[in-house]
């Protein structure tokens, strides 16, 4: 509790799934939300919820060349990051031979491109406390293992893995720690609508939770995890792929 006391930890796809459950997990804790997300008034909701000083943050990551605008003045308003969570995302699952380059590119943009900018953006002087920043992105198990109508998805998942292992030891000497979440089929909103997706492509055996031993994870287990990266008690760790996927990949 005491780590997290006045903290301000930037949270991307905080409107939902396990951004909203990760900015809920870290108030409870003590810590001082930034909430990042296109959808304002699902936004607004999260943060009546919230106990400590937050502020919200409607922005569209497509718009990738105006993320440093719009977060600037409000870390430097709000206060220096101790914490960056990059939840934000979209699946888009379609067949190969349907996934022309717009759509390959908005995927790509929302995924990797807007944490590439977040990570540029927040980590220099001034944007995150003189003691340092932990940095978690969420990643996925489709940058592990192939699927059906995943090629994209998976592709910007495995580019947040490559592009994290540079960056752990680009940052440290600036204290600042980075590290990836490689979760299978959480119970969201997305996630929903791949088993509608799959759900008239095969008899259900295919289905993302078939391989978890732990069955479905919910978002509120993926935030604990965050919580443990963005603290001291995982101080010894940074550039790592963290697989919180109920067995997916065992």
């Amino acid at each position: 509790m005491s780590f997290f006391e006045n903290k301000v930890i930037l949270v991307t796809g905080a409107a939902s799934g396990i951004g909203r459950a990760t900015a809920k997990h870290l108030d409870s804790l003590g810590a001082k939300i930034i909430l990042v997300d296109r959808q304002e008034e699902q936004l607004k909701e999260v943060q009546s919820e919230l106990t400590n000083p937050s502020v919200c943050c409607v922005m569209d990551l497509m718009d990738v060349e105006g993320i440093e605008a719009k977060v600037k003045p409000i870390v430097k308003e709000f206060g220096a990051l101790s914490g960056l969570v990059h939840c934000a995302g979209i699946s888009d699952n379609r067949p190969l031979a349907l996934f022309k380059f717009s759509a390959l590119h908005r995927v790509m943009m929302i995924n990797f491109y807007s944490f590439f900018e977040l990570v540029r953006v927040l980590t220099k002087k001034g944007m995150y406390n003189e003691d340092g920043m932990n940095i978690v992105a969420i990643s996925s198990v489709a940058a592990k293992v192939g699927a059906d109508a995943q090629t994209a998805y998976g592709a910007s998942k495995a580019a947040i893995n490559g592009a994290m292992h540079s960056m752990a030891k680009e940052l440290a000497p600036k204290k600042i720690r980075i590290n990836t979440i490689l979760p299978a089929a959480v119970n969201t909103a997305m996630i929903k609508q791949y088993y509608d997706l799959k759900a008239t492509v095969d008899s259900g055996e295919g289905k993302p939770a078939g391989r978890q031993i732990l069955g479905m994870c919910q978002p509120e287990y993926v935030a604990s995890v965050i919580q443990f990266l963005l603290s001291d008690d995982s101080k010894w760790i940074t550039g790592a792929e963290v697989p919180v996927d109920g067995g997916y990949l065992a």
